[in-house]
């Protein structure tokens, strides 16, 4: 209330008193007057602050600096986090850059957990990755998550396609399908979804922001979106 009487519309409100005619409040004793502008003040400012609580809609505030992408090997999650990085200026991290080794091995699961951690901790990021046994984790620390929802059919195509190519989220260059893999990607909708969704329903109960797209086109939108957001600030 008293940040009320500091403000520039209260001074609005006394100040016009100068230029009222001479009438019934300004016979009155300046004393009295003063007493009768502050009981005003402060019936305008109840009103104002009534009229905030209840009538106005909420707004929600979102904030995205720890960023989870996930989604089918295929789908797009570390061109997107190379996009998403380059608009917000967030460092982008590949978690198969640290669970692989150049010759195609890995490390061990406890050493991958403390390098984890150790991206974790920071200020922001940009997470690229599934690994289903530490996604628990990184949901709980980030404050967005992203979720590449395509066909099947699209993803595979996307790693046929990108096989003896360099890559920057990978340690080594493909040069077969590994069966397996390919596999894994052709049941990954079947063995993963409903874990997945459940982790997002607890997300979004928690107030994250979750981001699920069906198709490039739409990713692709909301990438334009922000990127003007972006510039026009």
């Amino acid at each position: 209330m008293n940040s009320f009487f500091r403000s520039g519309l209260f001074r609005i409100r006394s100040s016009s008193r100068s230029t009222k005619k001479p009438g019934k409040s300004s016979d009155l004793p300046l004393k009295t007057r003063n007493c009768q502008n502050r009981r005003s003040a402060g019936f305008f400012c109840l009103v104002l602050l009534f009229k905030t609580a209840f009538t106005d809609k909420p707004r929600k505030i979102l904030t995205m600096d720890r960023i989870l992408i996930i989604g089918s090997p295929g789908s797009g999650k570390s061109t997107l986090g190379r996009k998403l990085s380059q608009i917000t200026g967030i460092p982008l991290v590949y978690l198969d850059m640290i669970w692989h080794k150049s010759d195609g091995s890995h490390i061990r699961q406890e050493e991958f957990g403390q390098k984890l951690s150790k991206v974790i901790a920071q200020k922001n990021w940009i997470i690229d990755g599934n690994y289903a046994r530490t996604l628990p984790e990184r949901i709980n620390a980030c404050d967005t998550v992203i979720y590449l929802h395509y066909p099947t059919a699209l993803c595979m195509e996307s790693i046929q396609n990108r096989i003896g190519t360099k890559r920057p989220d990978l340690p080594w260059t493909e040069t077969i399908l590994d069966p397996d893999f390919r596999d894994y990607v052709e049941h990954f909708y079947e063995h993963k979804e409903v874990s997945i969704e459940n982790l997002l329903r607890k997300a979004r109960a928690e107030g994250k922001t979750v981001l699920e797209f069906f198709s490039r086109s739409e990713a692709d939108k909301w990438l334009s979106q922000l990127k003007q957001k972006t510039i026009s600030r």
